[in-house]
């Protein structure tokens, strides 16, 4: 999303409001309080767990790293590359046998 929640667009708060089930997996661009205004508007914030919505089981996870708000500088929130998560979600999935989707915010560089 990468946007504050009161700045997100009414479809989405339409989703939530309507009681439909809403996750998201958040990126680089999210800070903490992003996250606490996501859930706290009954928003699912991907963790790396998997969780079941509507009959779906998705798992995902946020980005390992974020940007430095007005800066293209990164540091990481957890000692894990954005390859070392992807092959941990991948394992889980393989191991449950159960997920129906796998969700990764990725984000683009150069």
């Amino acid at each position: 999303m990468g946007r504050p929640l009161s700045a997100a667009a009414s479809g989405e708060r339409d989703a939530v409001s309507n009681g439909l089930p809403f996750l998201v997996a958040t990126g680089n661009h999210d800070s903490d309080i992003t996250e606490a205004q996501m859930r706290a508007a009954g928003i699912t914030v991907l963790d790396g767990q998997v969780v079941n919505a509507a009959g779906v089981s998705v798992l995902g996870d946020d980005d390992p790293e974020h940007n430095i708000p007005f800066s293209v500088d990164r540091i990481k929130d957890r000692p894990e590359s954005e390859e070392e998560m992807a092959q941990r979600l991948v394992d889980l999935a393989r191991n449950r046998h159960t997920t129906s989707c796998s969700c990764i915010n990725r984000s683009r560089r150069g």
